[in-house]
């Protein structure tokens, strides 16, 4: 999928890069903004969107979002 949004989506929409691209589309851009509890949940065997990769300090820092990690559970369970 990378291979895939650098060679084609990110140039097609006029990025610079791969990261300038997938941090615009970020859903983790959005959390400061946020003024209704959420509740993020994500799994340690996610191969689409690893816990790693997500910006968790960002998703938390307005005090209304948390973040649940389960060991199993794939990107769609």
């Amino acid at each position: 999928m990378r291979d895939f949004d650098s060679l084609f989506s990110a140039r097609i929409f006029g990025y610079k890069d791969l990261d300038s691209y997938y941090r615009h589309f970020s859903p983790v851009n959005r959390f400061r903004e946020i003024n209704v509890p959420v509740l993020v949940i994500t799994a340690l065997d996610d191969g689409l969107c690893h816990p790693k990769s997500l910006c968790i300090d960002e998703m938390i820092c307005n005090g209304k979002t948390i973040m649940l990690t389960t060991k199993t559970g794939g990107h769609i369970a």
